[in-house]
Formats: structure tokens, C-alpha cells, sequence
């Protein structure tokens, strides 16, 4: 017989060649490019912030996690380290027996709406230059945004064919969505006029690139999309992130009669008790609302202020 061919797993490889080998699983396990750039990114700066992580992963995840307060940080970055850590463990890649995480759960975090006064997204419409292919990629990406509260990641992927411009609709793919799941949201003729002025400055060349992407015609990041927006609300001296576009457009479709089931198929979300968050509206809608249903109010006409005696 033969030689027999031993595979022997190396313990001394280093967190670098490890997460190389885990995102190669992934990806055959059909993850998106944007999530295993997510994991790469996550996991490197867990290293990185931590140096001592490898040789004594247990004490570096607490001090790693105890410096995020915000629940919704402390849960992204804890459910990024489970799936690393799963996997070590599963392939033995771990010393020990003891999970990193063990005993750890997520925080429960408040669902926190931002709402925007219309003048305010006015002013927003008015920064970006437009005589540059920079100024109309975003006051058409703003646009879309407040239009039909698309996921900024979604829309940083979405191509020429994937807008219908004839029935104005936009399709998500599958590949696209956040949740895996292709869905189609309608948007207005104002939406469809910027992204037709968008597409006629695009260069021959990009017809294989995203329709919101860079200067050069490469995929534009959220990370890029997020710091544009924060410098545009920082000249008209507001707080904006392109999160609080889909936090707009939700509130203004339910405070404009639409209803929460179609808004949830709108944005994408799997559960119900997702898109809930939205009917927390302020004080003053749910005002309005009792005024205009309560019976008591239809049956029994208001009474005139009384005048000073």
C-alpha cells in the first residue's frame, strides 16, 4: 500500500490565516459578499482592539463588550463573535471546552424612531451640488430613501435593471435584501425625474456598476453613503443618517393613511413587532387620531368656548 496522507490540523495558526479559512466557509455556505465583509471587519477589530484575544479569548470578550453601553452596539458586536466563535468551537480550533460567550445574552434594546420635520428634509434636497455627478447621485439616493424606505445597503447594490422606470417601481433582489427575500416597492414621479438625470451622466462604461456608485464607477459602501449624509445635516445643522430617511418615510406613510401590513411588506421586515416600532408615533398623532375616531366626539358635537363672564 501506499503512503497514508495525514492531515494534521496546526494549532499555531494565527487569527488571520483562521478567519481567511472561516470566511472561505461561509462564502460556501452562500453568505452575501456584504455579510462576509461584515464578519471580516467585526472579527479584525475584535483582534485589534484586544491584542491578547487569541491566547485568552474569555477575559478579552469581556472587556471588549463591556465598553459598548448602546444595547443595539452591544448586540451587533455579540452576535458577530458568536458566529466566529461557533465556528472555532466546532471545528476545534479553540482551547478549552468553555464557549467565550457562555453565559452571555443580548441586551433588550428600545427601538428608537427619528423623525424629521419636513422643513429640515427640504433643506437636506438643497445641499448636494447637482451640476455633479456626486450631487445628483445623492439628492436621487436621498430621494429614493424618503420614497420608499429602501435599507441604505440595498440601495448601494441596486442595478439600471432593477429600477422600472415605465411603472415606476424598484425591485429589491434577493441577493440585495437584507432578509434574502426579493420584494418591490412603488416610488413617485419626483424620484423617477432624479434617477432618469442620474443614469443619462453615467458614462457608457457603468453599465455594470451599481447605479449609486463612487466617482470611478465602484461599489459605494454604507460606511460612504453614512458619512456623506452626516456632513450634508451638518450644513444645514442636523443630526441626519441615512436610517432616519426609512424612519421618515415609515412615519409619513402611516401618518398618511397607509397601513402597518403594507408597510411592512414595504420594508422588508420578516415580523410584524418589527414595523410595530412605527406606530409609536408622537403625542400629538395619536391626538389627532382619538380626535378623528373617537365616537364620543362624532356623537356629541363640541361645545363653543365659553367667553369671560
Amino acid at each position: 500500500m501506499g503512503d497514508v496522507v495525514r492531515i494534521v490540523r496546526n494549532e499555531k495558526l494565527s487569527w488571520q490565516e483562521l478567519l481567511m479559512q472561516f470566511l472561505t466557509f461561509k462564502r460556501a455556505d452562500g453568505r452575501a459578499p456584504r455579510t462576509l465583509k461584515d464578519y471580516q471587519e467585526h472579527i479584525s477589530f475584535f483582534y485589534r482592539s484586544c491584542p491578547d484575544a487569541w491566547e485568552n479569548p474569555r477575559p478579552a470578550v469581556m472587556a471588549y463588550l463591556s465598553r459598548y453601553e448602546n444595547p443595539s452596539t452591544y448586540n451587533l458586536r455579540l452576535a458577530y463573535l458568536k458566529v466566529w466563535f461557533d465556528w472555532l468551537m466546532a471545528e476545534g480550533l479553540l482551547p478549552g471546552e468553555r464557549h467565550p460567550l457562555m453565559g452571555l445574552k443580548k441586551r433588550k434594546a428600545q427601538g428608537r424612531v427619528v423623525d424629521i420635520s419636513s422643513s429640515t428634509l427640504k433643506a437636506l434636497l438643497d445641499v448636494p451640488d447637482v451640476t455633479t455627478y456626486a450631487g445628483l447621485r445623492d439628492r436621487a439616493l436621498i430621494l429614493l430613501q424618503m420614497d420608499c424606505g429602501v435599507r441604505p445597503g440595498e440601495a448601494l447594490n441596486l442595478m439600471e435593471t432593477d429600477i422600472d422606470m415605465a411603472s415606476l417601481v424598484v425591485h429589491i433582489p434577493a441577493h440585495a435584501s437584507k432578509t434574502r427575500e426579493r420584494r418591490s416597492m412603488p416610488f413617485s414621479a419626483t424620484t423617477a425625474d432624479a434617477l432618469q438625470k442620474l443614469l443619462r451622466v453615467r458614462p457608457e462604461e457603468w453599465k455594470g456598476s451599481p447605479v449609486f456608485c463612487s466617482c470611478s464607477g465602484e461599489h459605494m459602501y454604507p460606511s460612504s453613503w453614512n458619512h456623506r449624509i452626516k456632513g450634508y445635516g451638518e450644513k444645514i445643522g442636523a443630526e441626519i443618517t441615512p436610517y432616519m430617511l426609512r424612519h421618515c418615510f415609515a412615519l409619513s406613510f402611516l401618518r398618511n393613511g397607509g397601513n402597518v401590513f403594507s408597510l411592512q411588506k414595504m420594508l422588508g421586515h420578516s415580523t410584524l413587532a418589527m414595523t410595530q416600532k412605527y406606530l409609536a408615533l408622537s403625542m400629538e398623532d395619536l391626538q389627532k387620531a382619538h380626535a378623528n375616531a373617537s365616537p364620543v366626539n362624532a356623537l356629541i358635537p363640541k361645545k363653543k368656548k365659553l367667553g369671560k363672564v
